[in-house]
């Protein structure tokens, strides 16, 4: 693996509104083994890239539209979008969901299962 690649896939990413939501969040992740968290309360605030894993805050049928969750998903980083509900959709290959609230063993299970660190 070349230095840009294993940089950048040490990173995780948490973009969600309630500043205290991606606080846990990145607390979980670092003790789950992050190496590095960036929370943003929006997704504009965020430049997609190869990540080790990324969740959002929304409306997976909304998101999955973006470019930022695009480009994302091409650089093969798992996107889990953190819901309000189950979402009305199928979900496209490398994107997953996680209903509000969550409890820390969901979001264990998901990052074990998907052997993100």
């Amino acid at each position: 693996m070349d230095t840009l690649t294993s940089w950048t896939r040490e990173r995780s990413v948490v973009v969600h509104p309630n500043l205290l939501v991606a606080e846990d969040l990145r607390q979980l992740l670092l003790s789950e083994g992050a190496a590095s968290v960036v929370t943003a309360v929006d997704l504009d605030q965020i430049a997609a890239g190869s990540d080790a894993i990324a969740f959002i805050e929304g409306n997976v049928a909304r998101l999955i539209e973006l470019e930022a969750v695009q480009n994302w998903l091409q650089f093969g980083t798992p996107i889990v979008v953190l819901t309000d509900g189950s979402p009305q959709i199928d979900l496209p290959p490398g994107i997953y969901s996680l209903e509000q609230p969550f409890r820390s063993e969901q979001v264990q299970a998901l990052l074990q299962q998907k052997v993100v660190f």
